[in-house]
């Protein structure tokens, strides 16, 4: 079965606008990265920072898949415009969270951002559903991520608050 290039384009789109929010966030954030956080008490249960990059890179292409497979049931419903628009708003949620947290180094804020971050997923995923399941169920991982990633800055917080 051949894929028409049209979809194998939007995938990429798709996939690539996710990534570049992740890219774009993450080179603005990097040098902190390297230097604050890892002055920061953190709990044992925190990932090496060498693994945020792979992390990322594989959420944020799970998210890309997902807003595709949402776009090519069609985005002509209210439903589906409001699904796409959470799902941005989302998008630009995570992006702010890196920034709070890395760039800016407010970790209580960034505990906040985050707390509406995991919302913004909880709604894009339960919207998704009524479009495409499979759109939904490839979010789960990323969902998870993002509540390991809360509880952190939350221990972080009390750590370095």
């Amino acid at each position: 079965m051949k894929i028409p290039a049209e979809k194998i384009m939007k995938l990429a789109g798709c996939i690539l606008l996710c990534n570049l929010a992740g890219i774009i966030s993450f080179l603005s954030t990097a040098l902190s990265t390297r230097v604050w956080y890892r002055l920061l008490l953190r709990p044992v249960f925190a990932p090496s920072v060498w693994a945020y990059p792979s992390i990322w890179i594989l959420f944020c292409t799970i998210m890309g898949i997902s807003l595709w497979l949402v776009l090519e049931k069609g985005v002509k419903t209210r439903a589906a415009v409001t699904a796409v628009t959470i799902f941005l708003i989302q998008l630009t949620f995570n992006c702010l969270w890196l920034v709070v947290f890395f760039k800016l180094h407010l970790i209580f804020p960034a505990l906040m951002l985050i707390g509406a971050l995991v919302a913004f997923i909880i709604m894009n995923i339960i919207l998704f559903y009524k479009i495409s399941k499979l759109a939904a169920f490839i979010l789960l991982p990323y969902l998870a991520w993002m509540i390991f990633v809360a509880i952190m800055n939350s221990v972080l917080f009390i750590y370095n608050g």
